[in-house]
Parts: C-alpha cells; structure tokens; sequence
C-alpha cells in the first residue's frame, strides 16, 4: 500500500502492527508523484510453499508497479514487516535490509526503487529496473 512518510518512519522503527493502520496514512494514487510502499501481510499457505505460487504474487505486485509507472506514479522507498522466518527470507532475497526488530516480535526490513538498491530476481522485475532506470528524479 502507499504510505506517507510519518508513517513509513513509525512502520522504519518497528513500533506500529499493520492492522492498527487507518486510512488517514494511507496515499491514494490521484495524481503523478513519488511515493512510498509498504509491503504487508504477504502469506501462503503452506500447502502452497515450493510451488511456483510466491512467483505469482510477486510477478502481480510487478505487474502492478509497472501500470503505476506507466501512470506516472513511482515507487521510491519500500517498506517490509517480516512476520515469519520464510517473510524474513523473502525480504533478504530480493536484497532488502533489516533495519529494525519490531516491538511485536517481526523484523522490519527496506529497500529502494529510487535509486534502486535492491536486487531483480524475474525477468518481469528486470523490466521494472530497467523503467525505473530511466527515471531523473
């Protein structure tokens, strides 16, 4: 979800559980600009883990990320509350950076799309990099 900066800070320090967000935080994508994202609540059930099924949300949340771009609206700072061991994994996969343990026991981890410091790990995620890339902001 798109998020404003004060509460990308409180989400940075670990001091804030996603359910407890309300709306007044929350950004809506009106009009072209930068903003930040926050990734929450990601789960599979274990039944599914091994299958191909993260790969399929992830390439969606791509997929989403380029139709914004395409918009005008861009992704600057990303935000993560790892929640689980695999959470954990994921996060630092993609070559995001624990910056916090929660005050609810999750590890906070970030990244960034500008200037992109995290890692692509799909040919669809390339094709993001590769847009956002172009960027002079």
């Amino acid at each position: 979800m798109p998020i404003n900066n004060t509460l990308y800070e409180i989400i940075k320090k670990g001091e804030i559980i996603d359910v407890t967000i309300n709306d007044e935080n929350i950004e809506t994508y009106d009009l072209p600009d930068t903003y930040n994202l926050y990734i929450s609540s990601v789960a599979l059930h274990p039944k599914y883990h091994n299958s191909g099924a993260f790969k399929l949300l992830y390439d969606a949340l791509i997929l989403l990320i380029i139709e914004l771009f395409k918009r005008e609206i861009y992704f600057s700072k990303v935000i993560a509350d790892a929640v689980s061991p695999i959470g954990e994994k994921l996060c630092k996969y993609i070559g995001m950076v624990k910056c916090e343990d929660s005050k609810h026991q999750s590890k906070i981890f970030e990244g960034s799309l500008l200037p992109i410091n995290i890692r692509y790990t799909t040919r669809l995620s390339k094709k993001l990099f590769d847009l956002y890339k172009t960027l002079n902001l």
